[in-house]
C-alpha cells in the first residue's frame, strides 16, 4: 500500500508540473508580441524546457514506481501459483507411494 501511496503523490505532482508548464506556454503566446519585441524568445523557451522537464522527471519515476508495483504483484501472484503446483504435485507423489505399499 505504500508503494500506491507513493504513486498518488508522485501523478499529483506531474499533474501540478504540467499545470505551470501549461501556463508558461498560455503566458508566452499571449503576450508573444511582448516576447518578439523584446527578443526573449529564448529565455521563454527555456522557462518552457525547464517545466516540461520537470514534468518528464516525474514521469518516469511514476512509471518506474508503478512497474516496480506491478512486477512485484506479478512475483507474488505467479510465486504462489508455483507453490501451489509443487505442494500439490508432492501431495499425489506421496498418496501414489502409500497406495503402492498397500497394495
Amino acid at each position: 500500500m505504500f508503494i500506491l501511496f507513493c504513486i498518488s503523490i508522485i501523478h499529483y505532482n506531474s499533474i501540478e508540473y504540467l499545470a505551470e508548464a501549461t501556463t508558461v506556454a498560455q503566458e508566452s503566446f499571449n503576450n508573444i508580441r511582448t516576447v518578439r519585441s523584446f527578443a526573449q524568445e529564448p529565455k521563454e523557451v527555456e522557462r518552457y524546457s525547464s517545466a516540461i522537464n520537470k514534468t518528464l522527471e516525474t514521469g518516469l519515476r511514476k512509471s518506474l514506481a508503478y512497474g516496480s508495483w506491478a512486477g512485484g504483484i506479478g512475483l507474488l501472484m505467479y510465486g504462489a501459483m508455483i507453490i501451489v503446483l509443487y505442494v500439490s504435485l508432492i501431495y499425489q507423489y506421496h498418496t501414489m507411494f502409500i497406495h503402492a505399499s498397500n497394495s
